[in-house]
C-alpha cells in the first residue's frame, strides 16, 4: 500500500476508516454463512431442511441489516472523512445488498423446492444451482479478505489482488450462467413453466450476488485510491 494510505489507517484521528472496513468484513461473513446454510440445504435435497435453511439465513440478513444501520449512523456523526462520506454510505448499502440477494435466494429456493418434481430440476438444483453458488461464495471470501487486508494496514498490491480476483469470479459466473440458461430452455419441454421460471430466477438472483459483490470491491478501490492510493 502507498505510504498515504497506510499512514491514514494508522493515524487514530481517522481509526473509524479502519473500524469501518473491520465492520463490512464481519457483515460479508454473515452472507458467507447464509451461502453455505443453503448450500448445505440444496446439497441434502430435503425440503424441510431447505424451510429451514430461509429462517436461518432470515436471522442472518436481520442482523446484516443492524450492522448497516449501525456503519450508516457513525458515518453521519463524522466517523469517516468528508471526501469520502458519499461513497462510504454507497459501499455499505452495496454490502447489505450482497445479504439481502442471498436473503432472496433462501426463498426462491425454498418455493421452486416446494414445486419442482422434475427429476431433471431437482438435478439442476443440486448440481448446477450449487456450482454456481460456489462461485458467488469464492467472491464473497475475496471480499472478506479485502477488507480484512485493508483493516489490518495491509499492501495495497494485495489489496488490488483481491479485487482482479472478484472481476474474474464476475466473468466466470457470467459465462456459467449463460451455460445453465441454455440448459433450462433445453429443458424447456420436459418442465413446467413454473419450475423453469423458478429456476431462471434463481439463476438471475446468483448472477445479482457476484455482481453487487463486484460492485462494492470497485468501490472500496474507489475509496482507497480517494484516500491516497
Amino acid at each position: 500500500m502507498p505510504h498515504g494510505v497506510l499512514s491514514r489507517l494508522l493515524n487514530p484521528f481517522i481509526k473509524g476508516e479502519v473500524e469501518l472496513f473491520s465492520e463490512l468484513s464481519g457483515h460479508a461473513r454473515l452472507t458467507l454463512k447464509a451461502l453455505d446454510i443453503i448450500e448445505d440445504a440444496l446439497r441434502s435435497g430435503d425440503f424441510i431442511k431447505v424451510k429451514e435453511a430461509e429462517v436461518e439465513v432470515s436471522v442472518l440478513e436481520n442482523q446484516g441489516d443492524e450492522i448497516s444501520r449501525m456503519l450508516s449512523q457513525e458515518v453521519s456523526t463524522g466517523a469517516i472523512a468528508t471526501p469520502i462520506m458519499g461513497d462510504v454510505e454507497i459501499l455499505i448499502g452495496k454490502v447489505d445488498d450482497i445479504l439481502d440477494r442471498v436473503h432472496i435466494l433462501s426463498r426462491e429456493v425454498r418455493r421452486a423446492m416446494s414445486i419442482c418434481v422434475s427429476p431433471e430440476v431437482k438435478k439442476v438444483l443440486s448440481e448446477d444451482v450449487v456450482e454456481l453458488l460456489m462461485v458467488d461464495r469464492r467472491g464473497v471470501e475475496e471480499f472478506i479478505n479485502l477488507a480484512s487486508t485493508i483493516a489490518s494496514g495491509g499492501d495495497w498490491n494485495k489489496i488490488r489482488s483481491h479485487v482482479l480476483i472478484i472481476s474474474k469470479l464476475e466473468d466466470e459466473v457470467d459465462e456459467a450462467k449463460d451455460r445453465l440458461v441454455d440448459k433450462l430452455y433445453e429443458l424447456a419441454k420436459e418442465v413446467s413453466y413454473i419450475e423453469f421460471m423458478s429456476l431462471l430466477h434463481i439463476v438471475f438472483t446468483l448472477d445479482d450476488i457476484i455482481d453487487i459483490t463486484k460492485d462494492a470491491a470497485y468501490l472500496t478501490s474507489t475509496i482507497l485510491m480517494s484516500l491516497g492510493a
